[in-house]
């Protein structure tokens, strides 16, 4: 899961490349928050994903749609929950929710702790 979810990163670096991920079935933005979601408890999965989802939705207004969709704010949010207390995963997972003025909300709606707030 975790080197599934470099490579996608990495291609999402490449806006040809992230054009065509977005070709695909949404079972690609389903599978990276699969991976956010199934294993909340990996720091590594964690910052992996984010990114995942950074890359793919930058710039991209129907990557960034599937990705709502596929429940990546939720995703997210969860994972910054779980890990309430690391700075790197609030660091991150903040860059993740980004994407979306709708996301970047949610940190206040979700409760989230003083650290990840103070990291948004």
């Amino acid at each position: 899961t975790l080197w599934a979810c470099i490579t996608v990163q990495n291609l999402a670096l490449n806006d040809k490349l992230k054009k065509q991920l977005g070709g695909l079935k949404p079972s690609v933005f389903k599978l990276v928050v699969g991976a956010l979601t199934r294993y909340v408890e990996d720091m590594e999965i964690a910052i992996q994903g984010f990114m995942v989802v950074q890359n793919l939705a930058n710039n991209n207004d129907k990557n960034n749609s599937l990705l709502g969709d596929a429940g990546a704010c939720e995703g997210v949010v969860r994972v910054l929950k779980h890990h309430i207390n690391e700075e790197i995963i609030a660091q991150r997972g903040c860059m993740a929710l980004m994407i979306d003025p709708a996301c970047y909300y949610s940190i206040s709606q979700f409760g989230l702790g003083y650290t990840t707030i103070a990291s948004c």
